[in-house]
């Protein structure tokens, strides 16, 4: 499914399957889907306290006692973030990435 059809734009699994070693098939595209899966993050979940909702959520579904998964999982998110997020405005941005 394309990132504008899901919920969330699919970053939070994205960002999981590149913590389990996922390779996209496609490197040369992938960074303009990085960027949809963000807009579509930000867009569906614009608040700070529903994007730590959902982020504290799919942590406690998908990580439960893998800490360092877990840790390695937010330095993907953080990263991914930070170099694809064009929606968010200098301090939107470094709030959500806090």
């Amino acid at each position: 499914r394309n990132p504008e059809e899901i919920r969330g734009g699919g970053l939070l699994k994205y960002c999981n399957l590149l913590v389990r070693d996922y390779k996209p098939a496609r490197p040369d595209k992938i960074k303009h889907l990085e960027r949809y899966m963000c807009s579509r993050f930000f867009i569906d979940f614009g608040d700070i306290n529903q994007q730590r909702a959902k982020l504290e959520s799919y942590l406690a579904n998908h990580f439960m006692g893998e800490e360092q998964n877990k840790y390695e999982y937010l330095l993907v998110l953080h990263r991914v973030v930070d170099e694809s997020t064009v929606c968010l405005m200098g301090h939107e941005r470094r709030q959500s990435l806090a």
